[in-house]
């Protein structure tokens, strides 16, 4: 009688790699191709082009309107002792580190809504419970969170870039026959700010934003959150610096918060930041505080940026999704 032949175990998953050795041989995470899944996500929701659109055209519109002003200023004329006003035939030249601050003088205003977008960018997953889905694709948070970081710069700093070019073409067609005086050397590196300095700070508000977004989990605390940040917070500095006692330290203080050294920042070194102090009617002189130059005005928005984003990544990775 012949031995009975051989017969191969069928596996108990039916030959389908699972478990570790699937996870080990057969999912690749990259950086790279997280950024593409997030690019991918954040192009699929329209209020990405809503609000990036809304930003580019306030950065127009900004740049048109104080073009227009500039040129109805040159084209009157002012006589201090008799208050009379007059019309100009000619139109007297206008500088270009006037142009120039044109095409960024809503970059600020705008900044608000890139931060919303920001703030947006990974709230809604929250809100729409992607956030899960998100995280079973890639479980890596921190890794998670830096590819919607770079995504939503990229985002920030072409529309930005946009805003400031067109403003740029729209100044110029407003100001079209009037005299332009070149450049001088006190305003040589105003083009320099205006045309990476600008996006490169709408770069850093929106992920500023974006740690705001992460630290909250929610679009309604997120957008307070920089909203009481942008806005808010300067507004109960301002009422407490009428205390001559607290007024030094807390106009040191409101000169570094966000809105503030994003505004110096753009004026350009040329400029001098004492608007704290002239709104309340005291010369620099009279008392000392911090002003931050226009370079360290923009290591300052770093810093805020930098922090923000890593409370976020913090509270990322050691929260559970709700």
């Amino acid at each position: 009688m012949s031995a009975p032949a051989s017969v191969n175990p069928v596996p108990a998953n039916n030959g389908y790699t699972t478990g570790r050795r699937m996870s080990a041989g057969r999912l690749r995470l990259s950086f790279l191709g997280s950024v593409r899944s997030e690019f991918t996500k954040l192009l699929s929701i329209k209020s990405t082009y809503w609000l990036l659109a809304i930003t580019a055209l306030l950065i127009v519109a900004g740049g048109a309107i104080s073009a227009a002003s500039y040129k109805a200023m040159a084209a009157i004329s002012y006589d201090s002792s008799t208050g009379a006003m007059t019309t100009l035939d000619t139109p007297r030249p206008i500088e270009a580190a006037s142009v120039w601050a044109s095409t960024t003088v809503m970059v600020a205003t705008a900044s608000v809504v890139i931060g919303i977008f920001g703030v947006m960018a990974i709230t809604s997953e929250y809100t729409n419970l992607t956030i899960q889905s998100g995280f079973v694709a890639n479980p890596r948070r921190g890794m998670y969170l830096a590819a919607k970081g770079v995504v939503v710069a990229l985002l920030a700093f072409a529309t930005t870039l946009v805003g400031v070019g067109l403003a740029w073409v729209a100044a110029r067609a407003v100001l079209g026959g009037v005299e332009i005086t070149p450049l001088d050397d006190a305003h040589r590196m105003l083009p320099v700010i205006c045309l990476i300095g600008a996006p490169a700070a709408g770069l850093v508000m929106a992920v500023m934003a974006l740690g705001l977004g992460a630290i909250c989990r929610s679009t309604v605390g997120g957008v307070f959150a920089l909203i009481g940040l942008w806005s808010i917070l300067p507004s109960v500095l301002g009422i407490a610096s009428l205390n001559e006692k607290l007024r030094s330290a807390v106009t040191s203080i409101g000169n570094c918060l966000p809105s503030s050294v994003m505004g110096t920042f753009l004026a350009g070194p040329s400029e001098e930041t004492s608007s704290s102090m002239s709104l309340l009617g005291v010369a620099s002189t009279e008392m000392k505080y911090f002003d931050p130059t226009w370079w360290q005005a923009g290591l300052i928005l770093l810093a805020w940026a930098a922090v923000a984003y890593a409370l976020g990544a913090l509270v990322l990775r050691r929260s559970d999704v709700k």
